[in-house]
């Protein structure tokens, strides 16, 4: 409840010092602080304080002033009071200071850092003669994220210079981030002179404090290098520790054989190219610390042993939880992939060709046919016409018309009859070329299954999954998401030891298998792609997470924005996309070469003999529905030839038994519509 009391009353200071207006000058203030009698060690102070703030601090700046409430900031106060607009954060009083907790300074620093966020330009201020507060609020400052590169912090002290620098070495909120330390040294007298120094980094000559400027009653402010100077822009070859995990094509490990026989190893790959460029604009060598899992990498961040993770990696809030990010490189390319399904056999492959409504039509006609040309031929007087319908079906003569067969029928003379049976022929051949061509194209181009290419798709399907240890974060967050298609895939997924692994289970087995979109592909290239360019495994067209990808910081690194500037122009350069394509040609070409260079495996080497002619054989697949449909037929045929034994053998039982075998046989297949003639 105190910190939203102290929110509230900190947001309405902030809006006035918006609408604020620079101090007139320093006269004033130097004429009461005579008047009031204070010291002149606090006067002096004060006043090289102010002049400092009006040569750095834009007109709308907000000022923080943090203070130990120490004699010596008093007089500060009360000027910073009058001629800006402060917020100060007071330590408790002396008689309290043994009660004094690191949550009353984590308090102050957690509101400080409120009005960081709310303020365009903000100026922290931090006076105090002690260094254990001084550490303290150093040490509090990172743990509660406090500073960014863009706040500038002031510390205002007159400790001897010596223990004034070495807490400036000490801590990294002085050393790294934006500060400068206005130092009074109380030997200075009695011509006192206020020291505005920094700490760079990497300086030309190395790590170093650096006298900023002076400041003396007489002379006021005298700058030798511009006050608050960038530490980054210019690291000066000084070494830079960075780690990432070896995940071609874009970032892998290439060995080049030398004249003499001995093998070099270097980094190559898009990752690698991006961070040389960097380095080559910033001035700073890479050093690389080799890492083996992700969660090694966050705590090497985290430690500070490391200060970039340079392969980028999905913005996903279990990491955003430890780390910070770069400037966004590309969406994340996240993604799944499974095995190809396959054709199962179907009785339908005769069906495809022609659609639903154009067998309809042809049933139809095969039943408005016959009965047309019964009527034309037999009712129309032909008397040959009548004898051979009587012997052959006008249905069967339709059927085989439509199927091209010979006529069992001599074409009429009634030209009604002949316009009849010529318009059913040209039906019968356009519907023939028709269904063979596109039967021939069913069987040159298959109809595959549906195949899932979106984790709704997947999640559709049941299908479980797989992912190696070091993705177990995307998991995690599958299962806290709210999309039902998340949580479904994440119930069903379980862990595998490599990325090799889950390739395997991901061909034989029926699962899907999780990885990123480049190196699966280059492992499915590599692995499980035979020598004709096919490939049992496919990978879905669709990345799983709508996320982006970025490099790895600590949190608020104060080299944040002079990498985000050089990661911004090679993005907009195209040097991306450019090295995107050298580096997977570079490794496609690898694995190539490998082959061509190496001895195939025996199961390879057989599957190159089969499907060395690049034709591909009719298989039971495709001749599945002609197959049954001769099935069907025989025994239609055979229950019929059964069904006419029967009944014959019924009506002519008395003969049949005192006839020849010879003689049945033939009367059998040979009946006559007129027995007794």
């Amino acid at each position: 409840m105190v910190g939203s009391r102290l929110l509230q009353g900190l947001m309405v200071v902030v809006m006035v010092i918006v609408g604020s207006t620079p101090p007139p000058g320093l006269s004033s203030a130097e004429a009461k602080v005579m008047d009031d009698g204070l010291a002149r060690g606090e006067q002096e102070a004060a006043a090289a304080v102010l002049a400092v703030l009006d040569a750095t601090s834009q007109p709308h700046c907000t000022v923080l002033l943090l203070t130990d409430d120490a004699t010596s900031s008093s007089l500060l106060l009360q000027e910073l009071v009058q001629a800006r607009t402060t917020w100060r954060l007071r330590r408790p009083a002396a008689e309290h200071q043994n009660n004094l907790t690191r949550n009353d300074l984590a308090q102050m620093v957690a509101v400080a850092r409120q009005v960081r966020q709310r303020s365009s330009c903000t100026t922290l201020l931090v006076t105090s003669d002690d260094p254990h507060f001084l550490a303290a609020f150093a040490h509090q400052s990172r743990v509660g994220r406090l500073l960014v590169w863009s706040t500038r912090l002031l510390l205002v002290t007159r400790l001897p210079s010596s223990d004034a620098h070495l807490l400036l070495k000490r801590h990294w909120s002085y050393a790294m981030m934006n500060t400068m330390l206005l130092n009074l040294p109380p030997d200075s007298w009695p011509y006192p002179q206020c020291e505005v120094s920094s700490h760079l980094p990497h300086g030309p000559a190395g790590p170093g404090i650096i006298r900023l400027a002076t400041w003396t009653p007489q002379d006021g402010l005298i700058t030798r290098y511009p006050l608050f100077p960038p530490k980054y822009s210019n690291f000066h070859g000084a070494t830079f520790p960075v780690t990432a995990l070896i995940l071609p094509p874009l970032w892998r490990i290439v060995e080049d054989k030398m004249a003499n026989g001995t093998v070099v190893t270097r980094f190559s790959g898009r990752e690698h190219f991006m961070l040389q460029t960097v380095a080559s604009k910033l001035n700073f060598t890479v050093h690389h610390y080799r890492c083996y899992a992700l969660g090694e990498i966050l705590e090497n961040i985290e430690n500070g042993k490391v200060l970039l993770n340079a392969l980028r990696m999905v913005l996903m809030p279990q990491v955003l939880a430890r780390v910070d990010y770069t400037y966004m490189i590309e969406p994340a390319s996240y993604t799944f992939c499974l095995a190809k399904p396959t054709i199962t056999p179907q009785w339908q492959n005769l069906y495809y060709p022609l659609d639903d409504q154009v067998w309809l039509t042809l049933m139809a006609f095969l039943l408005l046919v016959p009965g047309l040309m019964y009527l034309v031929l037999y009712a129309g007087g032909d008397a040959q016409a009548r004898r051979e319908l009587q012997t052959h079906s006008v249905a069967l003569e339709a059927l085989g018309m439509l199927l091209d067969q010979d006529l069992w029928i001599r074409l009429p003379r009634a030209d009604s009859g002949r316009v009849l049976v010529v318009s059913w022929l040209m039906l019968g051949f356009i519907m023939g070329m028709a269904y063979r061509g596109n039967l021939i194209a069913f069987l040159t181009v298959p109809k595959y299954p549906h195949r899932p290419e979106t984790i709704e798709d997947l999640a559709s399907t049941g299908l479980s999954s797989r992912y190696t240890q070091n993705e177990s974060s995307f998991f995690d967050y599958f299962r806290q998401s709210q999309l039902t298609s998340f949580t479904s895939v994440a119930k069903r997924g379980s862990p595998v030891a490599t990325v090799l692994e889950g390739l395997r289970a991901a061909r034989h087995d029926g699962v899907a298998y999780f990885h990123e979109r480049h190196n699966m592909e280059l492992m499915i290239a590599q692995h499980h792609t035979m020598a004709d360019g096919s490939s049992p495994i496919y990978v879905a067209r669709h990345n799983v997470l709508p996320n982006f990808s970025a490099w790895m910081l600590p949190f608020d690194a104060p080299f944040k924005a002079d990498f985000d500037r050089c990661l911004a122009r090679i993005m907009e350069a195209g040097l991306k996309d450019k090295w995107t394509i050298e580096a997977k040609r570079e490794s496609y070409l690898e694995i190539r070469l490998r082959r061509r260079n190496s001895l195939e495996e025996e199961e390879e080497e057989s599957h190159v003999r089969e499907s060395s002619s690049g034709l591909q054989p009719l298989t039971l697949t495709h001749l599945q529905g002609p197959a049954w449909l001769l099935l069907f037929g025989l025994l239609a045929s055979g229950i019929t030839f059964l069904v006419e034994i029967m009944l014959l053998l019924h009506h002519h039982h008395p003969r049949l038994t005192h006839r020849t075998p010879n003689t049945h046989n033939s009367r059998l297949f040979h009946q006559s519509p007129h027995p007794h003639q």
